[in-house]
């Protein structure tokens, strides 16, 4: 199962995120900031509409050189708001020149979480990494976060489906010591009647809430992925351990419900005794008569002179 996503920014104005998910686009993420002091205008408006056409979001920053990756994580979280995913960019910029390394990647990250904040995924396109590995003899990707890479082929113009290189391409080759979780296969694809960058992701749309912030109401896995025989080992213990904790919290609660049943019905037996021996004792200190509301007064007035 492959599943699709969209890269978008202020660069795709009004863009129509409803037609998007008609269309079968499934997730996106959107740009949020660029170094330590642009943000994203479209970024909040952008946000709300995917979510509310039921798309899986993430933001992104474009991570600089020329500014210290503790003021550029500031920025990012301060405007990317709560509840949403950041994605880190890194990639050369010709103008201003800035050519981010691996360090500046692990100090934006650490920064993140100093801002209780976390990096989910990183976009490192292939080309990008070998200009690292070549000139800073930096190439290990193992400790970041999940990669999201970028080859376009010829970079082909038309509807996302048809111009997908397939999940078997070369274009998914890993690098670094990771195979990309993400692959953006071309940047002038058609979708809902604007050109954007489009992505694919070798798996159920489910399986990006690890990464990406789920639409309203949306499960972490459908009843299908479940019960899919096929799925890899991975989900197969995740579905059987979800299983396993609903059953068990199933019946705990049950055993819970049983026995405050229980506590309930003794304590209305208790209260009911307890009423019959209040009649009795009544109905014998009266001398076997029965007692009125105004025989009660005057007990009572009679207890209060005493």
């Amino acid at each position: 199962m492959t599943t699709f996503g969209i890269d978008v920014s202020h660069h795709q104005p009004d863009f129509n995120f409803d037609a998007a998910a008609a269309e079968g686009i499934k997730f996106c993420y959107c740009k949020v900031s660029e170094g330590r002091e642009v943000r994203d205008e479209r970024w909040p408006e952008y946000r709300e509409h995917a979510l509310s056409a039921g798309l899986y979001v993430a933001g992104y920053h474009f991570l600089r050189s020329d500014s210290p990756p503790e003021d550029q994580a500031r920025n990012a979280i301060g405007w990317l708001g709560k509840h949403t995913p950041l994605i880190l960019d890194v990639e050369e910029d010709k103008s201003p020149k800035s050519q981010p390394t691996l360090k500046h990647v692990q100090e934006f990250i650490s920064a993140a979480k100093e801002l209780d904040a976390e990096v989910s995924m990183v976009y490192l396109p292939f080309w990008y990494w070998k200009w690292i590995d070549q000139n800073h003899k930096d190439s290990d990707l193992k400790p970041l976060p999940p990669i999201i890479s970028s080859d376009y082929g010829v970079d082909t113009v038309g509807p996302y489906r048809e111009i997908y290189p397939g999940d078997d391409s070369t274009r998914w080759k890993a690098y670094g010591g990771v195979t990309p979780t993400i692959l953006q296969y071309g940047s002038r694809a058609s979708v809902a009647s604007q050109r954007v960058d489009v992505n694919a992701f070798r798996g159920p749309a489910a399986k990006l809430a690890k990464w990406f912030r789920s639409p309203p109401g949306e499960s972490t896995f459908s009843l299908d992925e479940v019960l899919n025989p096929h799925a890899d080992e991975e989900d197969q213990v995740t579905f059987r351990q979800c299983l396993l904790s609903a059953y068990r919290l199933s019946d705990r609660f049950e055993r819970f419900a049983e026995a405050q049943r229980r506590r309930v019905a003794a304590e209305v037996r208790r209260d009911e005794d307890n009423l019959e021996a209040i009649k009795a004792e009544i109905h014998k200190l009266n001398g076997g008569k029965k007692l009125t509301k105004q025989d009660v007064v005057n007990d009572l007035i009679d207890r209060l002179k005493d």
